[in-house]
């Protein structure tokens, strides 16, 4: 026989815990310090190895989608958004769940060290990366993720009038032998309202002065083909904001019609189109 470390009720020698208080006594001596059993030490939590485990993947997450948006590829940060959250709170869940367990079995199982440390990868995947994340990248470049490209209120406008010019030139190239605009000058109204390849008026007087709400309006009509009878068979439109660091896009279309924006840098041909 032997006494429970814990409230001294006695037991059988080969009894692990305690009838009376539920106490652990394999790994107990008399006094109530363990020692090491006839088994070996008390195996570790599997729940204290998964909660370290979540936690250092939810951490390789954040760190990968703060990588991919210093680079600026935002497609795939929805991707990685729901696994980082998901290992992040299983790291917390699982983490509580070990530290429990170990407490109630009172030495028969260990790992409340482990679990502590999945703890703090959790609350510190919860509380550090969300908040800036979604103050530093998603906010700001909400346009990009998954490849989509959504416009303000106030940027409707410079769309709209990108949009009136492709329109434009596209009537002046079916009026005038399949050339575009050499200027945006010649797209806009004339004196006493004289219509001919020089003034079409196509668009306002604002327009074919480049004026746009806080932007700058930019036209670089392509060379002269000499094989379409010296048609202008390519232009570029760039809309700027007039202030550097505003924070607003610039946008960019051609004569195929789309427009494309970007939040960092001139846009050009290779930015992501506006839908």
């Amino acid at each position: 026989m032997k006494a429970c470390w814990n409230c001294g009720q006695q037991l059988p020698d080969h009894a692990i815990f305690c009838s009376a208080c539920g106490a652990n006594t394999y790994f107990r001596a008399p006094d109530g310090s363990p020692v090491q059993g006839p088994g070996g030490t008390p195996p570790v939590s599997p729940f204290a190895f998964a909660s370290v485990a979540c936690g250092v993947i939810a951490w390789v997450i954040w760190l990968l989608a703060g990588a991919l948006s210093a680079a600026h590829v935002y497609a795939l940060l929805p991707n990685l958004l729901g696994p980082a959250m998901m290992t992040t709170l299983g790291a917390i869940v699982l983490g509580h769940l070990a530290r429990h367990r170990a407490k109630k079995k009172r030495g028969a199982e260990r790992g409340r060290g482990r679990a502590l440390a999945g703890l703090l990868l959790g609350y510190t995947g919860l509380l550090v990366p969300t908040p800036l994340l979604i103050a530093l990248v998603l906010i700001p470049n909400l346009d990009k993720l998954g490849g989509k490209s959504l416009v303000t209120t106030g940027e409707a406008s410079v769309v709209g009038s990108l949009k009136t010019l492709n329109i434009a030139q596209q009537a002046y190239a079916s009026a005038y032998e399949g050339s575009f605009g050499p200027s945006l000058a010649a797209l806009g109204p004339g004196p006493n309202e004289k219509i001919d390849a020089s003034h079409a008026g196509l668009i306002s007087s604002e327009l074919a002065a480049g004026k746009l709400a806080a932007y700058r309006l930019r036209y670089r009509p392509g060379r002269a083909d000499p094989q379409h009878s010296n048609a202008i068979t390519h232009y570029e439109l760039v809309a700027e904001p007039e202030e550097a660091g505003s924070g607003r896009p610039s946008y960019y279309t051609d004569e195929s019609g789309v427009i494309r924006r970007s939040t960092s840098g001139p846009a050009n041909r290779d930015s992501p189109p506006v839908e």
